[in-house]
């Protein structure tokens, strides 16, 4: 895995251990869609 992609996913992997739903969204394009597979409402 490229370091840039895997620094991402840390990120992303640390911020959802602490539950950090707007660190989350900032880390993805500002026009894309989170869908948890259990609950598949866009939020």
């Amino acid at each position: 895995m490229n370091t840039l992609l895997s620094k991402l996913v840390d990120e992303v992997f640390k911020a959802l251990e602490v539950k950090d739903k707007k660190t989350i969204i900032n880390l993805f394009h500002n026009e894309c869609e989170f869908i948890d597979p259990h609950y598949p409402n866009a939020i």
